[in-house]
C-alpha cells in the first residue's frame, strides 16, 4: 500500500476597503482576510505588513482590531503609515480578520499592495487593493443685502454666508 501525504495549503490572503469611495477626510474600513478554511492544521508564526501608499493613512482612531489568534498588529499614524500583523495563528478551518479606519486628505486612487504574507503553511503571497478618494464639495457663497433696495447715500448690511458642510 502506498500513503500519499499532500501538504497543506498556504493561507488565502485579501482586502478590501469597505466602502471602496470615499470623499476626502472620511473614512473607509481596511479588512484583511486571513483564509485557513482549506487546512486541516493551524497556520502559525502568521505575519504580513501593509504600507499605506501616496497620502493614505490611518484615521483618528484607527480602531485597530483583529479575530486571529494570538499575534500582535501594529499601527504607524501618518502618511506612508502602515498595519501589520505578526506572529499570530489561525486555526485550522478557520477564518480570521485584521482591521483599521484609514483615510485621506487628498483625492485620488489609492492602490495598496502588501507584502507576503508568511506563515507555517508557507507564503501566500501579496493582496491589492484600491480605494477611490473623491474631492470633497466646494464651499456654497451666499450674499444677501439687507434692505436690498437703497437710495445714493443711505446704508445697507451686506452678509455673506459660507457654507462648507457639504
Amino acid at each position: 500500500a502506498t500513503l500519499t501525504v499532500t501538504a497543506a495549503p498556504p493561507l488565502v490572503f485579501t482586502h478590501a476597503f469597505s466602502p471602496a469611495t470615499i470623499v476626502q477626510g472620511a473614512t473607509s474600513v481596511v479588512t484583511f482576510t486571513l483564509d485557513n478554511t482549506g487546512s486541516l492544521i493551524d497556520a502559525t508564526n502568521v505575519s504580513f505588513n501593509n504600507i499605506f501608499a501616496g497620502d493614505l493613512e490611518l484615521d483618528n482612531p484607527s480602531n485597530i482590531a483583529k479575530t486571529c489568534t494570538g499575534g500582535g498588529i501594529t499601527g504607524t499614524g501618518g502618511i506612508g503609515g502602515a498595519v501589520g500583523y505578526n506572529s499570530g495563528t489561525v486555526l485550522a478551518g478557520a477564518t480570521c480578520t485584521v482591521t483599521a479606519n484609514v483615510t485621506s486628505d487628498e483625492d485620488g486612487t489609492f492602490n495598496t499592495l502588501t507584502n507576503d504574507l508568511t506563515s507555517s503553511l508557507g507564503n501566500s503571497g501579496t493582496s491589492t487593493a484600491q480605494l477611490v478618494v473623491t474631492p470633497a464639495p466646494l464651499p456654497v457663497f451666499g450674499l444677501t443685502l439687507n434692505p436690498t433696495t437703497i437710495e445714493q447715500g443711505e446704508e445697507t448690511r451686506v452678509t455673506l454666508n459660507i457654507d462648507n458642510s457639504g
